[in-house]
C-alpha cells in the first residue's frame, strides 16, 4: 500500500473519530439525569446575615472593663479552660505537686506568642538579666522561668491516659489535638458566617517534630509540616471548618463522619469525603463551593446539589484521538460550573 493511501486512511480514521464525539472538551458540563428539571432556581439563604456573628457592643457586655484586641482574640481562641483542665489533669497523674490557674495558663500562652517574635538560641535566656545581649525586661517582669518550664513540661490538651494504642480498634492518631481542634472549630463557626463564595483546599502547618503525621509535599512553599483541609470564605480567607490529615489508615471517617449509607456508597476518594464532611455546617444554604481537580468528581456534585449547594471544580479532561499508528493525547485543565 503506497504512502498517500495510509495517509488517506489515518485522515479518514480521525474524521470517524471526531465525528463520533458529540461534546466539547473545553465547554463539557455535567447535569445528572435523575434530578428533577424543575427544581427551583438556586437561592442564597445563609442562617443569619454574612460577617462577624458577634457586635463590639455585645462583646463589651462580657468584658468588664475596657475593650481591648486581646478580647475579640480571646473569643475566637477559646481553650483556655481546656488547657487548665487538662495540663493540671496530666500535672496530677505524674504526681507533680501543682496546680495552675486560668491567669498563668493566659501567661503562658502570651510567652509563646512573644517568643515568636524574639527569638534566641535557648529559652533559658530569655530570663537572663545579667547578660547585656539577652536581657528582656518583658519576660522577668510578668513570669517566673520556673512557672513557665512547669506549664511546658505538663502542657496538655487531652486525657493521655484514655488514648487507645496503635493498633487496637478505635484507635485515633488525632486524640491529643482532637478536643482542641473541636472548640476552635465550634468558636470559628460561632464567630462568623461567610459569603456566599467558599473554597476547599490543603495547606501546610510548618513543623519539624517528630510524629507520623507529618508530611512532605515538594510542591507547597512549606514543604515540612502537618497537612490541613480547610474550608475557607474566599474574599478573606477566613477559615470556617477544617480538619487535620493523620494518613489514610489514620483516618476514622466512618465512625465520625455524618455521611447516610446511601452517600457513603458514592463517595469514596479521600477528596470527597474531605469536601462532604467540611461543608456540613453549611449545607442547605446554596453555597457555591469551589475546589481543585483533587477534590473534584461528579458523584460529589450529585450529592452537593441534593443538599441545595452549588459546586464548582477544576477538572481534568482527557481526550484521545486515533490517527492510525498514533494516539493523541491532549490534557484541558478548564474550570467549569457543574450546576
Amino acid at each position: 500500500m503506497s504512502e498517500a493511501s495510509l495517509r488517506s486512511n489515518e485522515e479518514q480514521l480521525e474524521l470517524e473519530v471526531e465525528d463520533s464525539i458529540s461534546w466539547n472538551p473545553t465547554s463539557i458540563t455535567w447535569s445528572p439525569l435523575n434530578y428533577q428539571a424543575s427544581r427551583e432556581e438556586s437561592h442564597f439563604i445563609p442562617q443569619c446575615n454574612p460577617g462577624p456573628r458577634f457586635t463590639l457592643p455585645d462583646l463589651h457586655k462580657e468584658v468588664a472593663g475596657e475593650l481591648k484586641p486581646l478580647h475579640v482574640f480571646l473569643k475566637t481562641f477559646p481553650v483556655l479552660n481546656l488547657l487548665k483542665q487538662q495540663t493540671n489533669l496530666h500535672a496530677a497523674q505524674k504526681d507533680f505537686d501543682a496546680a495552675f490557674s486560668k491567669p498563668e495558663i493566659k501567661g503562658f500562652l502570651a510567652y509563646v506568642i512573644a517568643m515568636g517574635l524574639v527569638k534566641v538560641p535557648d529559652k533559658k535566656l530569655y530570663w537572663t538579666e545579667s547578660d547585656e545581649l539577652f536581657n528582656f525586661p518583658f519576660f522577668t517582669k510578668h513570669m517566673k522561668s520556673t512557672l513557665f518550664f512547669n506549664i511546658l513540661h505538663n502542657l496538655h490538651l487531652a486525657d493521655s491516659a484514655k488514648m487507645v494504642p496503635r493498633g487496637k480498634p478505635g484507635h485515633d492518631r488525632l486524640y491529643l489535638v482532637r478536643a482542641y481542634m473541636d472548640v476552635l472549630r465550634r468558636a470559628w463557626q460561632e464567630a462568623y458566617q461567610p459569603q456566599q463564595s467558599v473554597s476547599v483546599d490543603e495547606m501546610m502547618l510548618p513543623y519539624k517534630g517528630r510524629t507520623l503525621l507529618r508530611q512532605y509535599i515538594k510542591s507547597k512553599p512549606t514543604k515540612w509540616g502537618l497537612k490541613m483541609w480547610a474550608l475557607c470564605e474566599s474574599p478573606s480567607g477566613y477559615i470556617y471548618n477544617m480538619d487535620l490529615y493523620s494518613g489514610k489508615t489514620g483516618d476514622i471517617d466512618k465512625d465520625q463522619d455524618d455521611i447516610s449509607p446511601s452517600t457513603d456508597a458514592i463517595l469514596k476518594s479521600l477528596g470527597s469525603r474531605t469536601v462532604w464532611r467540611l461543608a456540613q455546617p453549611l449545607m442547605g444554604q446554596w453555597y457555591c463551593i469551589y475546589m481543585d481537580n483533587f477534590f473534584s468528581s461528579p458523584d460529589l456534585f450529585g450529592e452537593l446539589f441534593s443538599k441545595y449547594e452549588n459546586s464548582f471544580g477544576s477538572c481534568i479532561f482527557i481526550y484521545v484521538v486515533l490517527t492510525g499508528s498514533y494516539i493523541l493525547l491532549e490534557l484541558l485543565d478548564k474550570t467549569v460550573r457543574v450546576f
